[in-house]
């Protein structure tokens, strides 16, 4: 991830999962040691904006089959360079 992140330089990471502390302390954790900007996104809610060359950060433990096809799908429509790196894959 750390090669993804220096590669895009002045972009946002997202961080997609349910909100909670962990979540929160994580991500504070990778703007800190990153430098780079970052939000927590839920899960559980759409996202329609999504910005270009954005590093999307999908923790997987969090989402059912329904929301990794919206997930996938929501993406894959995006065409703004956007790189995707999945968290805790089954």
């Amino acid at each position: 991830m750390f090669n993804e992140v220096h590669s895009s330089h002045g972009h946002t990471l997202l961080l997609i999962t349910k909100p909670s502390l962990q979540a929160t302390a994580l991500l504070q954790h990778l703007k800190q040691s990153l430098a780079i900007t970052g939000k927590l996104h839920n899960i559980q809610r759409s996202l329609e904006d999504i910005s270009a060359g954005c590093i999307v950060l999908m923790d997987m433990m969090e989402a059912d089959k329904k929301l990794i096809h919206y997930w996938q799908d929501n993406l894959s429509r995006k065409n703004n360079n956007i790189k995707t790196l999945l968290l805790n894959t089954p």
